[in-house]
């Protein structure tokens, strides 16, 4: 994360969408790298699709897709083979997060 977003790094801040709390939800952008897919690619990061409409849906999930099967970060734990990887910690979806992803992905 560091590298990604050093301190006092300068950043954009794209807003996509308000969760249920009214908090922002954000892209954070630093020199023309999004931070928040370069987390999701490095398995640092899981998608919380129900908050994805504003964004790349397509980039996010094959992002997802490629981390999770290549067990990195948060994937690395498994169940059995790869397809069947689940993230470290259920985060904020604890056993929901399947039902936001979009049909196309499986």
């Amino acid at each position: 994360m560091k590298s990604l977003l050093p301190v006092g790094s300068d950043v954009t801040l794209r807003s996509k969408a308000t969760d249920r709390y009214g908090r922002s939800v954000e892209e954070v952008i630093r020199n023309s790298t999004n931070i928040n897919q370069s987390l999701v690619k490095s398995g640092n990061a899981f998608v919380y699709w129900h908050y994805i409409k504003g964004c790349k849906q397509q980039t996010y999930s094959l992002l997802e897709i490629t981390a999770r099967q290549g067990g990195m970060g948060v994937w690395s734990v498994s169940t059995g083979d790869k397809a069947d990887r689940e993230p470290i910690t259920g985060g904020p979806f604890d056993g929901q997060h399947h039902a936001f992803r979009p049909a196309f992905i499986y």
